[in-house]
């Protein structure tokens, strides 16, 4: 949320409440659900809170942070527990 605020995807006033809130404030804070919020930063093409926001929608935030040489793995643990952890690329189907 902080880099959405940081691109300018996300409203500043809104997401970085004044020391002294108003109605006015929080009706327009209210007026942004967490459904109004992810949609927002999942539709900002090009941003870096955009794509983290896909990647969390679309289950893959994991594999953005760390990904496993199957090499390494199998070495590791051998063949075919290796498999079991890597991402099934043309080098796993093929072993």
């Amino acid at each position: 949320m902080e880099l959405g605020i940081d691109e300018a995807v996300l409203l500043s006033d809104v997401f970085t409440p004044p020391e002294h809130p108003d109605a006015e404030f929080v009706e327009r804070y209210l007026a942004w659900d967490d459904a109004r919020v992810i949609r927002t930063i999942v539709d900002s093409e090009g941003t870096k809170s955009g794509d983290v926001m896909r990647a969390l929608v679309q289950r893959r935030l994991f594999k953005m942070l760390l990904t496993y040489d199957f090499e390494d793995l199998r070495r590791e643990f051998g063949q075919p527990e290796a498999g079991f952890v890597a991402e099934p690329g043309s080098e796993v189907l093929r072993a």
